[in-house]
């Protein structure tokens, strides 16, 4: 027996999109078990994707607080929502970010992320927001990373979806775009990704940022450029806000060949 998250009648091991529920993810153009639903280059061969339906609580082995900026492990929970889902939960409402890393040896280059994400309360004081962390880098004291996710402003009552990157909780550039109306306890689905850009090298890279809402439906995509690149780990983020989270699904990207860059 296997846990099928999607509820599509294939298990997650052998779900080429484990977190989609479609025919369509039986296209693999590029053989690399990815279905082209949620395969970054469905032309280039990538290494096997990383799922997790967050059916477990966060394992320390696994997961971990990055830096002492970041709360504490135990702000996140496993939570049973209306349905019998099971999501992880950052339950603490307070003005400071909160980060659970994805433990890995060696970081990823270029990466591609998918989450799905709910508000739940933002603390008033300005801009709150809930997402996917990419490219996560702590050199004491400061932490650096990028950010694909929705952002709601207690002053003006607006949300957007924002691609940025950050030093500590400070943005160092950003784009927004316009997100629904209804922000909280309604389900968003990101798509987040890194790109090298000027052949890689100490710094250049766009930050990418795709996002779906089904009630309403909304479909918006911003992207942004950065002069940093730090190492490519992954984790889930809040700051200033509660929110949950039902799956992540990380694809390490190849280097695509010099005649498809």
């Amino acid at each position: 027996m296997q846990r099928d998250h999607d509820g599509d009648g294939r298990g997650d091991v052998c779900d080429f999109c484990p977190h989609l529920s479609s025919t369509a993810q039986d296209a693999d153009g590029d053989g690399d078990k990815i279905g082209a639903p949620c395969d970054p280059d469905d032309a280039v061969k990538n290494p096997p994707a990383e799922f997790n339906g967050f059916y477990d609580p966060p394992v320390v082995a696994e997961w971990g607080i990055p830096d002492v900026g970041s709360g504490a492990q135990g702000d996140w929970t496993r939570v049973l929502t209306p349905g019998n889902r099971l999501w992880w939960k950052q339950g603490v409402l307070d003005g400071n970010r909160h980060l659970l890393r994805r433990v890995r040896a060696t970081p990823y280059d270029e990466v591609y992320v998918a989450t799905l994400v709910r508000l739940h309360q933002a603390q008033a004081g300005g801009l709150r927001s809930a997402g996917a962390a990419m490219g996560y880098e702590f050199v004491s004291p400061d932490a650096f990373y990028f950010l694909c996710g929705i952002r709601h402003d207690t002053t003006t009552m607006e949300n957007s979806l924002l691609a940025s990157a950050y030093q500590n909780d400070v943005v160092d550039v950003a784009q927004a775009v316009a997100w629904n109306p209804v922000v909280f306890e309604k389900d968003a689905r990101l798509v987040g990704g890194t790109i090298r850009r000027a052949g890689g090298g100490g710094g250049d890279s766009t930050i990418t940022c795709r996002g779906t809402s089904d009630d309403p439906v909304n479909s918006q995509t911003t992207m942004v450029d950065s002069s940093l690149r730090p190492p490519g780990l992954v984790g889930l983020r809040t700051f200033g806000a509660t929110a949950s989270f039902d799956y992540i699904f990380i694809v390490d990207k190849a280097a695509a060949p010099a005649a498809v860059q």
